[in-house]
């Protein structure tokens, strides 16, 4: 059955450079919308209604007051909303590491917007309730956001986000915050190393000359800074991805495992079963919303 789609009360969109895209909208939904990721980060802040947010957390209700920090590649779907109206907005990852590198030195921010979500820990997103007086800021800061998109000022646009941060970050809780360490630049190189070509076959000894460090080095670095060796992030990124286009993509389950690096079928069943509870194809008939986003034909 198909998802109504939701109703977009207001959108502007801004981009400096092909993929460097910025968006802020204001969307009403009732009823579901379903799994999908994004490559972008996304700021998803509930004005009102009510709702469940689904991912690898599971369900977790949403009312006015919500807010939702979500990483590039995260698969996340809303379920059973009644008039829930979120305000959010989107930044392109190419964008946020050319223009917001610096607000890794924030602790706060660090661990909103760029360590906290990769860990093993974590799930992809940051979920914290604000209080009324800060929620009404943020939306305030939402709505400047998509003023400056519409205006196209490049300028506007990266101070209302920066705006925006330093409104989430004054919003969350000091015991939520993390040691003010920030993320080597070898681990962030590694990091999108990785992301970047999930159906590598990589080796360690790759990573580490790609990052431009020896291997032994880039283990103890990555697994202070993330909490996992860079081959277990790297294998959960691929189980992580496989989810998200076993929903997306209507090609058979094998191509899918290829698509993110797991070659051997039995290895990625039983890997995905371990993350997900159900073995690929029972996962993709549980939680399909309908059509797949993307469809092949086949060859004649």
């Amino acid at each position: 059955m198909a998802h109504p789609e939701p109703t977009t009360l207001s959108f502007a969109r801004y981009s400096s450079t092909p993929g460097a895209v910025t968006f802020a909208n204001r969307v009403s939904i009732t009823g579901d919308v379903a799994a999908h990721d994004h490559d972008f980060i996304e700021i998803a802040v509930i004005a009102g209604g009510t709702g469940t947010h689904r991912g690898f957390a599971g369900a977790v209700p949403l009312s006015r007051g919500d807010v939702l920090l979500i990483r590039p590649g995260t698969w996340h779907a809303y379920e059973g909303c009644r008039r829930l109206v979120v305000g959010n907005c989107g930044l392109a990852s190419s964008a946020a590491a050319t223009h917001l590198g610096w607000s890794m030195a924030d602790p706060v921010v660090q661990r909103l917007v760029w360590a906290g979500p990769w860990r093993r820990c974590g799930t992809g997103v940051a979920k914290q309730r604000l209080a009324e007086g800060a929620c009404r800021v943020v939306m305030r800061r939402l709505a400047d956001l998509e003023a400056s998109a519409e205006r196209g000022d490049p300028l506007r646009v990266l101070a209302t986000f920066c705006l925006l941060l330093a409104a989430l970050r004054d919003a969350w809780p000091a015991d939520d915050a993390p040691a003010p360490r920030r993320t080597p630049l070898v681990v962030e190189r590694a990091i999108e190393r990785l992301l970047d070509d999930l159906a590598r076959e990589w080796t360690l000894d790759d990573l580490a000359t790609a990052a431009g460090v020896e291997k032994s080095h880039l283990s103890r670095l990555f697994r202070r800074a993330i909490g996992e060796p860079p081959m277990a992030f790297l294998n959960r990124h691929r189980i992580e991805r496989a989810a998200t286009l076993l929903l997306a993509d209507d090609r058979p389950v094998g191509e899918i495992g290829a698509a993110v690096g797991l070659f051997d079928q039995n290895y990625f069943a039983r890997r995905f079963r371990q993350a997900y509870g159900l073995p690929p194809t029972a996962f993709r008939q549980q939680w399909s919303g309908g059509e797949p986003c993307i469809r092949h034909e086949s060859a004649p």
